[in-house]
């Protein structure tokens, strides 16, 4: 479970869940695929980024549509958004060293 920042507030965000109904709404309101916008958002694009506070605020109950946190209607502080993840969270398998390998199989495999 991760720890969110918006504005001073703090919110849980859990990464390993991804309800089906948020990816399709992140589809229809940014225009592209969900990968494509997981990707923005790992990239550093503003756009993805207010969505990603969306999705925070709509898993705590907050419904803010994309519209106003684009226009400004409901402002929010770039500097004041921050994600900070659990430090129980386990890490990605992608992440870790290949195993040493058997003597029949090598290692990396």
């Amino acid at each position: 479970m991760a720890k969110v920042w918006i504005n001073g507030e703090v919110f849980e965000y859990d990464y390993s869940s991804t309800p089906l109904s948020e990816a399709i709404l992140v589809e229809k309101e940014m225009g592209y695929r969900f990968a494509q916008y997981v990707e923005d958002r790992l990239a550093g694009s503003a756009r993805a980024t207010a969505m990603f506070i969306r999705t925070v605020w709509l898993r705590n109950g907050r419904d803010v549509p994309l519209a106003d946190l684009e226009s400004g209607a409901v402002p929010v502080d770039l500097n004041d958004v921050r994600v900070e993840d659990d430090a129980e969270t386990e890490p990605d398998p992608k992440d870790s060293p290949a195993p040493d390998g058997t003597p029949t199989t090598g290692t990396g495999t």
